[in-house]
């Protein structure tokens, strides 16, 4: 392997760990299919592997979608070649904001309005803590390896067009529901179904219960897709540009076809017949794989694999955040020379100090994932959009545990 920091054994036991998970879920009466994409990795006992799916019958499993709910990546393709990349990044720095919790001003809270009423018509969805969350947190992409990525489109027949992507899900608004479905996934484990393992019990589709949970899933779902239009519109504005084409793809979610609903951890639906995503208009053929902040996001087709139809979403992990710092500390290799190493050629900003967990040696190998997706036939490359830059969060102090004055 090209990492430094990664090694074969570390490969062959993170599949271990996923296999491990995976079977739980496939020992599921209606747990009717299984797979597990090239960026695969452990997230857990009691939660689904990144990059795993899996397909229930008529029910919703709470642990297999995951907090980040509907996380997605979502790219603007400006039809203007004059438009400068850093100008687009200086923009997106002075418009988005990254960091645990939301916003302290109200730059966009007035539009919650819009989903208000859904919103509090939906029982799991109208408590006061999440109303608030949907209000605050619209214009905010959260922490960890989600980030906005400037580049070129890169594609045969296309002109070299100015992009911006950005990659979050649907904040503290999912955070909240997947407690609620946590919750309520347990009350049928105790009554129904008590060896299953705690917290990864279903929720029946046909109970008064799952029906309500599907229909919040959709408007958070909704919510998320909003909150990468408002960040992409803002930017827009803010450079004055008025002719673009903006598109997304979900890859943490559940994915309904008649009565089956696939349940994608980190992995990208890429076929076009889902129930919800056949109707929305922003879902295009294409779907965006990013990798790292130093490599091209991938620009992807359907493919004719037995994977019934999802593709990764990204190059994923082999080793922990912790334990590639400290790979990187045995190696003799500071922080700073990780940063300014894996970030040459790249316009790389983290809003707080830089985080080596999200450096390109923190994931896996970009060119071998390329190759898997070509052998299992998960997807076509038909183009890709070539990195200028990208923010992130970095290392900030948590707001909750500033001290009041």
């Amino acid at each position: 392997m090209d990492n430094p920091c990664l090694t074969d054994s570390d490969s062959f036991g993170n599949l271990s760990k996923v296999y491990e998970t995976l079977s739980i879920y496939r020992s599921y009466p209606n747990v009717k299919q299984a797979a597990i994409m090239p960026d695969a990795c452990y997230s857990g006992a009691n939660s689904l592997s990144v990059g795993g799916v899996i397909a229930v019958e008529n029910a919703i499993i709470p642990s297999a979608h995951s907090a980040d709910i509907c996380c997605s990546v979502a790219t603007t393709v400006i039809n203007d070649k004059s438009i400068n990349l850093k100008s687009i990044l200086d923009a997106a720095q002075a418009i988005t904001h990254f960091g645990a919790g939301g916003r302290t001003d109200d730059r966009f809270s007035h539009e919650f309005a819009m989903f208000e009423e859904a919103f509090q018509n939906n029982r799991y969805l109208k408590g006061s803590k999440v109303l608030s969350k949907g209000m605050y947190h619209l214009g905010t992409q959260g922490d960890g390896n989600h980030f906005l990525y400037v580049g070129s489109l890169k594609m045969k027949g296309h002109a070299k067009l100015p992009t911006i992507t950005t990659h979050h899900g649907s904040r503290g608004v999912g955070a909240e529901l997947y407690k609620i479905g946590i919750k309520i996934s347990e009350t049928f484990r105790k009554n129904f179904a008590p060896s299953v393992p705690k917290n990864m019990c279903w929720i029946p589709f046909d109970s008064p219960e799952g029906k309500e949970y599907w229909d919040a899933l959709i408007l958070v779902r909704t919510w998320t897709k909003f909150n990468h239009m408002v960040l992409h519109e803002a930017i827009e504005d803010y450079l004055e540009i008025e002719d673009s084409d903006f598109s997304w793809n979900p890859h943490n979610f559940v994915f309904k076809r008649g009565n089956m609903f696939y349940h994608a951890k980190g992995s990208t639906p890429i076929d076009t017949d889902f129930e919800v995503e056949c109707d929305d208009p922003h879902l295009t053929d294409r779907r965006y794989v990013p990798l790292n902040m130093s490599e091209p996001i991938l620009i992807l087709e359907a493919g004719t694999g037995n994977h019934f139809g999802f593709a990764p979403h990204g190059a994923g992990r082999l080793i922990s955040r912790s334990e590639h710092k400290r790979r990187l500390n045995e190696k003799g290799i500071t922080e700073e020379e990780a940063y300014l190493e894996e970030t040459e050629g790249i316009d790389a900003r983290f809003v707080g100090k830089p985080d080596c967990s999200e450096l390109p040696s923190a994931y896996k190998n970009a060119n071998q994932v390329i190759k898997d997706i070509d052998k299992y036939k998960l997807g076509n490359l038909i183009g890709t959009i070539e990195p200028y830059g990208c923010i992130m969060a970095g290392h900030q102090p948590k707001p909750w545990l500033k001290k009041k004055i």
